[in-house]
């Protein structure tokens, strides 16, 4: 197979799984408000497109930035190591 279209071959496997992987996370976002009542918004940035979801309408949520960090956030760094 030329390198070409072994290039080609991957990015298309790359986008597909990260196609399903998005799907999956939304999936299991939802199942986080249907089956446990849990208010859930999710975003997804890659390259600078934005997809996300977002389990109610209410609005004041999401919360702000500054009531996020004045909340008492889980010790995870790893959760809250970007910027909103």
């Amino acid at each position: 197979m030329s390198g070409q279209l072994q290039n080609k071959k991957s990015r298309k496997n790359t986008q597909e799984n990260f196609r399903r992987r998005k799907e999956n996370l939304i999936s299991k976002a939802d199942d986080l408000h249907r089956l446990f009542g849990a208010d859930v918004f999710l975003v997804i940035r890659k390259k600078g497109k934005y997809s996300g979801y977002n389990s109610t309408e209410e609005l004041e949520w999401p919360p702000r930035q500054e009531e996020l960090v004045s909340l008492s956030l889980p010790a995870s760094s790893r959760l809250w190591r970007t910027k909103f």
